[in-house]
């Protein structure tokens, strides 16, 4: 058997179609598709025999054990508490341990279902939910609890599923489904408000591609720059030329944001170590609200310079949670050392303090990366080395003064930093670290 637990951690589901009736719980089809486009976008690695493997798996209707949900504040919104689990299972369906193992690996770079806010963490087991509550009604109730139910159509994958998903044209909205008559609990929207939070899980990271971009990483501070204008300038377009404090870095009164850098990192990423820019993360340790994921997923394209404009494509909206970091640790360690890949610039100008004998240098470069690591919540380093990797350009080829603001007070350099414990990323320090500058990467 094979069961599907779902998380949607910001505590709310959207109707994945507007035009549509309210789909819930998640169509089979849409599940099944969605694990389809993410190998397509995504992990193309994984060999096309032992995703049609997988997938042929998951084509007969399944049943659900549904948790509470209740209607949200809009049409076409449903509250649901983002600690319950959806569980779709497939009782009659069966998966190797290494099929197993895949279908996980997958499932880390499932975005969301049908919705950029149904943002979601799944994983796939082989044991039995407790109980069941929503059944194909052609099949027999073997677990169903007695009571009223209602009759509820959803998708489900057709058995050309496979054929018709490589085959689909841009009016085919829904390739390879068919509608299936499922049984439900009557009260399936359910009427306990009080087992639902309030206060859906804030996303932090949203993640770009760039596409067809030939832009060196040593100008990443430029692309930081530009993506920062573009998502202000989004913001504005959305809520009549208001300024997102997140976004911006500034209050209301136009200063800088003074609680330790919880507002948006710019941070451009250079993947595939060609030396070519290829990634955009745009991260807020704070999170970002509604209003701020809307401008972002809007961003199609960033201005640098006298460059053409570079388009950006959304790979996915995610809260940096720990279930999500483990799944990227190229990205987000956690690791025991920390190197950098982009420059690291003082903020503050080195001096000396104290006179004859008691004569010695602070504000040192290795000082002030030590203080950002306290105020940000790392733990004390064990040591901070100077770094100077052979795959990057030479720290001094970097563009590392912003166009406006102040100045750096200090040459640019390359450090490693090792500490008694692994640490979770990203992590960005120093001057510019809101725009690209003073990236580190987990050491692998």
């Amino acid at each position: 058997m094979i069961t599907l637990d779902i998380r949607f951690i910001r505590g709310i589901y959207v109707n994945p179609d507007s035009a549509r009736d309210m789909e819930w719980p998640p169509s089979p089809w849409r599940v099944v598709h969605s694990l389809w486009a993410t190998w397509v976008a995504r992990r193309p690695e994984i060999p096309r025999a032992t995703m049609e493997t997988l997938l042929s798996r998951l084509l007969p209707p399944p049943s659900y054990r549904l948790p509470v949900v209740v209607p949200g504040p809009e049409e076409g919104v449903l509250r649901i508490d983002p600690d319950a689990k959806l569980q779709i299972h497939w009782p009659r369906s069966f998966l190797t341990e290494g099929q197993l193992e895949v279908l996980n690996d997958l499932l880390l770079d499932l975005p969301y279902l049908g919705h950029p806010e149904n943002i979601c963490l799944a994983r796939a087991h082989a044991a039995a939910p407790q109980s069941l509550d929503g059944f194909p009604a052609a099949d027999p109730p073997w677990q169903m609890d007695t009571g009223p139910y209602r009759e509820v159509v959803l998708l489900c994958p057709a058995p050309n599923f496979l054929d018709a998903v490589n085959e689909v044209s841009s009016e085919e909205w829904t390739p390879g489904a068919r509608p299936v008559t499922y049984a439900f609990p009557a009260g399936w929207l359910g009427d306990k408000p009080k087992t639902i939070r309030h206060h859906p899980t804030p996303v932090t990271l949203i993640r770009y591609r760039l596409e067809g971009a030939h832009l060196p990483v040593t100008l990443t501070l430029r692309l930081g720059e530009g993506a920062r204008r573009a998502a202000m300038s989004w913001f504005g377009r959305l809520n009549g030329r208001a300024l997102s404090e997140t976004l911006s870095g500034r209050n209301k009164d136009g200063n800088p944001d003074p609680i330790h850098h919880r507002h948006a990192h710019y941070l451009p990423a250079d993947e595939d170590g060609d030396g070519i820019l290829d990634h955009l993360s745009v991260w807020a340790p704070a999170g970002f609200s509604r209003e701020e994921l809307a401008a972002l997923s809007l961003l199609r394209y960033v201005k640098v310079e006298e460059n053409q404009p570079i388009r950006v494509e959304t790979i996915f909206f995610a809260a940096l949670d720990r279930p999500f970091a483990a799944g990227h640790p190229h990205l987000f360690g956690p690791s025991l050392i920390w190197e950098s890949v982009t420059p690291f610039i003082p903020g503050r100008y080195a001096k000396i303090r104290g006179s004859g004998d008691q004569r010695k240098m602070v504000e040192t470069a290795e000082d002030q990366i030590r203080r950002e690591l306290s105020l940000r919540g790392y733990p004390e380093p064990l040591s901070i080395e100077s770094y100077g990797p052979e795959d990057l350009p030479s720290w001094p080829e970097f563009v590392w003064m912003r166009k406006a603001g102040r100045k750096p007070a200090g040459p640019p350099g390359g450090w490693r930093i090792t500490f008694p414990v692994p640490v979770t990323g990203p992590m960005a320090l120093g001057y510019g670290c809101h725009f690209g500058l003073g990236q580190f990467r987990p050491r692998p």
